[in-house]
C-alpha cells in the first residue's frame, strides 16, 4: 500500500498545531506517512514567541515515516 504525504501549514498557533500532530500521530499508517510542515517567517514581532515555540516542537516530531520542516 502506498501513503500519500501530509503537509501542516502553520503560522503562530502552536496548540492547534500540536493537537493537529499528535492526532495524525495517532492514526493507523502514521509511521509509513511523510510528514511536510511549512512553517511561516513571523511577520509581526509579538508572533516571534509562538514561531519559534512551533520551531522548536517540530524539531522534536517523530512517529512518521519522515519528517521535513520548511
Amino acid at each position: 500500500m502506498e501513503y500519500a504525504p501530509v503537509i501542516i501549514s502553520v503560522y503562530n498557533r502552536y496548540n492547534h498545531f500540536r493537537a493537529c500532530v499528535e492526532s495524525l500521530a495517532a492514526c493507523r499508517g502514521a509511521d509509513k506517512t511523510d510528514l511536510f510542515i511549512a512553517l511561516d517567517a513571523p511577520y509581526r514581532d509579538e508572533d516571534i514567541p509562538a514561531n519559534l515555540e512551533i520551531f522548536e516542537y517540530a524539531q522534536k516530531i517523530d512517529g512518521f515515516k519522515s519528517v521535513t520542516l520548511f
